[in-house]
């Protein structure tokens, strides 16, 4: 009995001594220590390993309307249920999509009058914030350039603004959902720049209006790779629409990426195309569309199957542990939104500003949640290029919205600061 407690006890020491010097490959999600998360859809059957990678969580299809309220005042809340009790349980970040969107509508909401639309809509989005109260992110408006809802008329149509229905859907989010960040979303926005300015257009209407708080770009793989005989993007114009949209000052979420492929060509066009947004300063955030064989929305995007991980898969854990913050260097963004000012470059607590001619200016910086963190105070600069330092103390490591406000206009900008 003795020698048998012996070697049980050996067991047990090689055993512990094994898992220290070579512990699970993913026991954590995969951006566990990054400054931006790493999330996936939840379809259905929520797999056991699912918080071992992702530590985001967005519903596929049970958040959509459509799918919430097929028959008037009969609510399904299950689907939803079940993603946001997993997400708080195992503190993940949690992301409604969507509320107002084109496509799955309940089929009878296109017989009531635009009265009864608009108190279905403002009833839709009430209910969800009393059942969901901390809900982390919400995709207010899904598609509105793509996309935009049938009943859009109800919610006040074009109006003064030209998305005077927009600027209603996120009214009524900011009212009923007051802990969640409103974001958009929309596609083509990283491949199309025409596109990329009409939502930037949209995107700063409501942020003069403190009703947005972050930037929604679908990366699904039918707009950044080959469609038949077209082409994908360069790399470079992913990269310029991203900048385009980051003149708006807020945190840029790449949403519902998918990459097809074989096991090869996949882990290429991973390698190729994920660092364009994971490594962007604007970027806060990054959701695959579907990770599961049979259970992605786009064929051969799945990273894993019965074997297990592909190689896109391995290689995406090991990227992103090399890489938790992104960049290592703040990349230059150039302002938009005044005459005769520009800001031409931000580094590490530093902004430098390209001045035309003199005029008094106001900087601010503000954390994500809009709380100032810096700034100076009005004062009157020459024409030419100024470097200023906006805080006494170093900022910490992260992204942070600026403005300057000069007498013809605002420019806004990312400024990112690295360790």
């Amino acid at each position: 009995m003795k020698r048998k407690c012996t070697i049980t006890a050996m067991l047990f020491y090689l055993q512990t001594v094994f898992f220290l010097l070579f512990p699970p490959l993913s026991a954590t999600p995969i951006a566990e220590e990054a400054d931006r998360f790493l999330g996936n859809i939840i379809s259905g059957a929520i797999p056991s390993n699912y918080n071992e990678y992702w530590n985001q969580v967005t519903p596929e299809n049970a958040g959509k309307w459509g799918m919430v309220e097929r028959r008037r005042d009969q609510m399904s809340w299950s689907g939803l249920d079940d993603a946001y009790r997993y997400a708080k349980e195992h503190g993940c970040l949690f992301k409604q999509h969507a509320f107002v969107w084109g496509n799955q509508v309940p089929s009878w909401v296109a017989n009531l009058s635009e009265e009864e639309q608009r108190a279905e809509v403002e009833e839709w989005i009430r209910l969800f914030g009393e059942r969901y109260p901390e809900t982390d992110y919400i995709d207010v408006v899904n598609e509105p350039v793509n996309a935009p809802a049938g009943y859009r008329e109800a919610l006040g149509g074009s109006g003064e603004t030209g998305y005077d229905w927009v600027v209603t859907s996120y009214e009524l989010a900011r009212t009923y959902c007051p802990n969640a960040k409103l974001l958009i979303n929309d596609f083509y926005m990283v491949s199309n720049e025409a596109l990329a300015t009409i939502y930037l257009e949209i995107i700063n209407i409501l942020k003069e209006r403190g009703l947005l708080d972050g930037v929604g770009v679908q990366a699904h793989s039918f707009s950044i790779q080959w469609v038949d005989t077209i082409p994908p993007p360069p790399p470079e114009v992913i990269k310029s629409n991203l900048d385009l949209l980051a003149t708006a000052g807020l945190p840029i979420y790449v949403s519902e990426l998918d990459i097809y492929g074989n096991d090869t060509t996949q882990l290429m066009q991973y390698q190729d195309l994920f660092p364009l947004f994971w490594e962007h300063p604007a970027v806060a955030g990054v959701t695959l569309w579907g990770w599961v064989e049979g259970h992605t929305w786009a064929p051969n995007t799945y990273l894993y199957d019965d074997d297990g991980e592909r190689s896109a898969l391995k290689w995406l854990r090991e990227y992103v542990a090399s890489h938790p913050m992104g960049i290592t260097e703040p990349l230059t963004i150039s302002g938009q939104g005044a005459r005769h000012l520009s800001v031409r470059q931000t580094r590490n607590g530093v902004v430098s500003l390209q001045v035309h001619q003199e005029q008094r200016l106001t900087v601010r910086i503000t954390d994500l949640f809009g709380r100032t963190v810096a700034g100076i105070q009005p004062a009157f600069y020459p024409a030419g290029i100024h470097r200023i330092p906006l805080a006494d103390e170093p900022l910490s490591p992260g992204r942070y919205p600026g403005s300057v406000m000069g007498p013809d206009g605002q420019v806004n900008f990312l400024l990112t600061v690295v360790k």
